[in-house]
């Protein structure tokens, strides 16, 4: 509950300047160092003497009391700001993640949710009191803690996952990720512009930069020639299957429209049906993007997940699976005959910038999770091995952290069965480790995380192959090809490239030994090798604060934990998506 008070004063400091007047740097940089002295936080001092001196007080006056406080603050926020009111704050929050030129877009479809979902939880008193300790009855939270004790107490403790095994033969598998496909893509386009996504309008004759044929390193999405291209290189290393990751349709957050979405993951799925022509099975997986405006979701949508399911038919092998995603955005299904599951997640059900859950909506998060525990037991019972698929990875901002807990709970009971669990969404090339739930340093899995195929925002076109044990379903290494956007442009041919094999990077034999793969030199060949190839190298290597980011991928597996490794002052992106984590609450404890 710190963060929300933290919130509570920031805005009471913003509230004393008129809404014409903008912050100084100076101003916000001493707002900075109250927060984050070690001998005095305003905040924590001034609840903490209110605590003490109301519970020394009669309880019932105390509860009473806290309760209508509350009750005063959101009913004079909601009729005397109302969402015009706030706008101006809210875009200088949202400033604080994103560039200010589009925050205006932003608010104006996210702020009507979030100052009522705001409002609906700060407004609630008596649940909120109960928790400050102000009241004694309140609704009760399920702790992950809690969770992660009964999910473990019948983990089998003479299981342990078996190596690869080198005499089998392997298995190919390709993952598309991040398209976002851009339709209204002009060769020699603007590459320059005050809209959330360029290169769509024609450039002057006297621009010294134009967009290129297969794509821009900038503000730009993914022409319909760059995913062509992709599709004759996939096409050239015959995949067994493929994982097709999420995000279809453009950066496009003003203009657009929810058939919009629908039309990009249209024109993915006929390319792909175009070119392999059946011959091979395909799992897709809803991203945040697949819906408009992007990330809002209020759970089992009926008429967006008819939409999608219908697009995506062909590709549900299974009936349940088909019937499963229809309901709920999730699904699951085996890869031909085999002993291989494959369990695809729904993104939006734990999409921190999702703000109906800062009303307290975690019952789709909840169903959802009920369904993986079962899904996973049965998959034990009957023999199974599993790779999960899921748009958002597991320390990822987007990932609400009570989400990314319970991942890691289920991820550690079931870790001799789980084979791979595969995400994108964040535009980088990586890799993160997934580690025990009570321990901090036994690593028993990997979260791979494959860079994007859209050049947005200024990274050369990715997609990754995997190379699998077809017997113990291990990941035995994968090559991470890459464009030179800059030379196919020029030579107006796509010459897909290997930048580098997994196995030869971690200078490992296959990619089970965890221990190994993990110690990495983040300093050095690391950060030149996996993150410049797809940007500038100068900026990369001279950049303090990304190479810091970099080494807190490596070693943390929920957003919290990144925040607290990456995080330099409460004015970054990481607190506001920590301060949006903590908005979202714990989820209220269920009878099972």
């Amino acid at each position: 509950m710190k963060k929300f008070f933290h919130l509570l004063f920031l805005l009471s400091i913003i509230t004393l300047f008129k809404p014409s007047q903008e912050l100084s740097f100076n101003v916000i940089e001493n707002i900075n160092k109250l927060f984050n002295s070690m001998f005095f936080n305003p905040v924590e001092l001034l609840f903490t003497l209110t605590k003490m001196k109301l519970q020394s007080a009669d309880a019932d006056f105390s509860c009473t009391l806290c309760q209508r406080l509350i009750n005063a603050v959101t009913t004079t926020v909601r009729e005397k700001y109302g969402f015009e009111g706030i706008q101006y704050y809210a875009e200088l929050l949202c400033s604080v993640a994103l560039d200010r030129g589009v925050c205006n877009t932003y608010i104006s479809k996210y702020g009507p949710v979030f100052i009522d979902s705001f409002i609906l939880r700060a407004g609630n008193e008596e649940n909120l009191c109960h928790k400050l300790g102000f009241c004694p009855e309140g609704e009760e939270t399920e702790d992950t803690y809690d969770y992660a004790i009964r999910l473990l107490k019948d983990k089998p403790k003479n299981k342990k996952r078996e190596g690869v095994d080198y005499s089998a033969p392997t298995l190919k598998m390709i993952q598309l990720t991040d398209i976002h496909l851009d339709t209204k893509y002009v060769e020699n386009g603007t590459v320059y512009c005050d809209e959330p996504v360029c290169c769509r309008e024609p450039a002057s004759t006297y621009s010294r930069k134009k967009s290129g044929k297969y794509g821009f390193l900038g503000r730009c999405d993914a022409s319909v020639e760059l995913l062509e291209s992709f599709m004759d290189k996939a096409y050239e290393l015959k995949p067994d299957f493929i994982i097709w990751t999420g995000d279809n349709s453009p950066h496009n957050s003003k203009n657009a429209s929810q058939n919009d979405n629908y039309e990009a993951s249209i024109i993915v799925k006929n390319m792909l049906d175009e070119k392999f022509k059946n011959e091979i099975p395909i799992y897709p997986a809803l991203g945040n993007h697949e819906k408009y405006p992007s990330d809002l979701y209020i759970g089992d949508e009926a008429e967006l997940l008819e939409n999608y399911g219908q697009i995506f038919k062909d590709y549900f092998y299974e009936d349940q699976a088909f019937e499963t995603f229809r309901k709920y955005g999730y699904y699951t299904e085996k890869y031909k005959d085999t002993n291989l599951r494959i369990v695809v997640l729904n993104c939006l059900i734990c999409d921190t910038w999702n703000f109906y859950i800062i009303g307290g909506r975690h019952e789709a998060a909840k169903k959802e999770f009920i369904w993986l525990e079962e899904v996973l037991r049965q998959a034990e019972k009957n023999g199974e091995y599993v790779y999960l698929i899921d748009h958002f990875p597991i320390n990822s901002n987007f990932q609400l952290t009570e989400c990314a807990q319970r991942l890691r709970a289920l991820l550690d009971r079931f870790d001799y069965i789980i084979r791979g669990f595969f995400s994108g969404h964040t535009h980088l090339d990586d890799i993160s480790p997934v580690r025990t739930y009570f321990e901090p340093k036994p690593i028993i899995n990997i979260n791979y995380i494959a860079p994007p195929l859209t050049t947005y925002p200024g990274r050369n076109p990715s997609f990754r192959q995997f190379i699998l044990d077809s017997n113990t379903k291990n990941v035995i290494d994968y090559q991470q090809y890459r464009l030179n956007l800059t030379d196919a442009n020029l030579k107006r041919e796509a010459n897909w490239y290997i930048v580098y094999n997994a196995t030869q990077m971690f200078k490992v034999n296959d990619l089970t030994e965890l221990d190994k793969i993990f110690k990495i030199d983040v300093d050095g060949d690391y950060i030149i090798q996996r993150y410049a190839e797809g940007k500038d190298e100068k900026k990369i290597v001279h950049n303090k604060k990304e190479i810091n980011e970099a080494q807190c991928q490596i070693q943390t597996d929920t957003y919290h934990d990144f925040y607290v490794c990456a995080a330099d002052t409460i004015f970054s992106k990481e607190y506001f998506f920590e301060l949006l984590n903590d908005l979202s609450g714990e989820w209220v404890k269920t009878s099972e």
